[in-house]
């Protein structure tokens, strides 16, 4: 089997490429070739930025080549997805592609949520745009000429990314953050969760690969485990050998709170701020050896090796920190830590430029101005 690969070296895509090889396929990914320690050595590269490089260019370099299964990890809007269309229609027999379980729109709560529950989520452009490049597939299945696949992963972590609520990509300043004694914020202590282990994601993604039951269909790839994210920091600073801080934010303040922040809220209200738990009859009978039981206390222990092995691996946020802890400290709960904020605003190693960073972004007024500032910089220069 041949597959081709739209990206190919991010959290979700990696594993599916190391299983696809194991299972002896051969597989090729276009992508810009900016990460290559994370492509799998008997892959073929095909060097390309779905994005930024013309349409002509981008099929000149797949002319001639033809797949049993194209997937695309890349297309966040309809305009990529029709671009990426243009570009690889009538190169394969199945196009498989990845969408978001925080399509959906809120279900009930106590129910888990299929595949028929209503998608369209507003609350949160990201998920908007994933529902309406899956409403384009549906309206255009008779133009593509070929079967096509929509994948619906929810919270996936794996060796380079740890899950939680809130929290920014450079996911070590939330390790940091609990070994130096910072509370963790967190919005409804009971909000409940799931999440799925990548290898297991990798498991269900590869047997849908030119499997007839699953086409012209969608099916979400989630695990069993029904958590919270209360659950999944506690047990993380269980892993550290550390009791975890927790102040809770109200939903409110987050929404108040967006324009200053400085981090992405409409994630947390649109999507991680309510119960997610899913139903996986669908794709466990679409795919029989998805098991989806990778347990988070035992599939959390190669993230933190990873960051432990490599201190290039230990990459902090300092405005993300910053940004938290002027939030944390006009809670109710933050005022007992208003001195530990400012006493453990950087870890050992935080070099000068990390501290000015920290303390610009620390107050809201130091942030506000210089974030005009750069503003009015960047109008200048250009």
């Amino acid at each position: 089997m041949e597959i081709l690969m739209l990206g190919g070296s991010g959290i979700l895509s990696t594993e599916v490429c190391n299983l696809a090889i194991k299972r002896g396929m051969k597989v090729t990914m276009m992508n810009r070739g900016n990460r290559l320690p994370l492509i799998h050595p008997k892959a073929t590269l095909i060097i390309g930025d779905l994005r930024l490089e013309s349409e002509e260019n981008l099929s000149k370099k797949l002319s001639g080549y033809k797949y049993d299964v194209i997937i695309d990890f890349i297309s966040y809007t309809e305009e990529q997805l029709k671009k990426t269309l243009k570009i690889v229609q009538g190169k394969c027999k199945q196009y498989i592609f990845i969408s978001s379980a925080t399509v959906y729109v809120n279900g009930e709560d106590g129910v888990a949520i299929t595949e028929d529950t209503p998608i369209g989520n507003t609350k949160w452009k990201y998920s908007l745009n994933k529902s309406e490049c899956e409403w384009y597939l549906e309206k255009n299945i008779s133009k593509l000429r070929m079967e096509y696949t929509i994948i619906r992963p929810y919270v996936t972590y794996g060796k380079t990314r740890i899950p939680y609520q809130i929290a920014p990509i450079e996911y070590y300043t939330l390790v940091n953050r609990i070994l130096i004694d910072k509370p963790i914020p967190i919005c409804g202590m009971g909000t409940r969760c799931t999440i799925t282990n990548a290898r297991d994601f990798a498991v269900g993604t590869v047997g849908l690969f030119l499997n007839e039951k699953a086409y012209n269909e969608a099916v979400h790839i989630t695990s069993n485990e029904n958590t919270s994210w209360i659950n999944i920091i506690l047990e993380l600073g269980n892993k550290l050998g550390k009791e975890v801080k927790l102040i809770e934010v109200p939903m409110e303040y987050i929404k108040k709170g967006k324009n200053i922040l400085g981090f992405e809220t409409d994630e947390i209200v649109g999507d991680k701020g309510r119960n997610m738990i899913f139903d996986n009859t669908k794709i466990k009978s679409l795919v029989h050896d998805y098991k989806g039981d990778i347990k988070f206390c035992e599939g959390i222990d190669a993230s933190l090796n990873y960051f432990e092995s490599d201190p290039n691996n230990k990459v902090i946020n300092y405005i993300w920190d910053a940004r938290v802890d002027a939030m944390l400290s006009k809670m109710k709960d933050g005022s007992n830590y208003k001195s530990k904020l400012r006493v453990s605003a950087y870890g050992e190693s935080s070099k000068i430029k990390d501290k000015i960073k920290y303390i610009l972004n620390r107050y809201t007024l130091l942030y506000v101005s210089s974030n005009f500032c750069k503003k009015v910089i960047c109008k200048i220069i250009r």
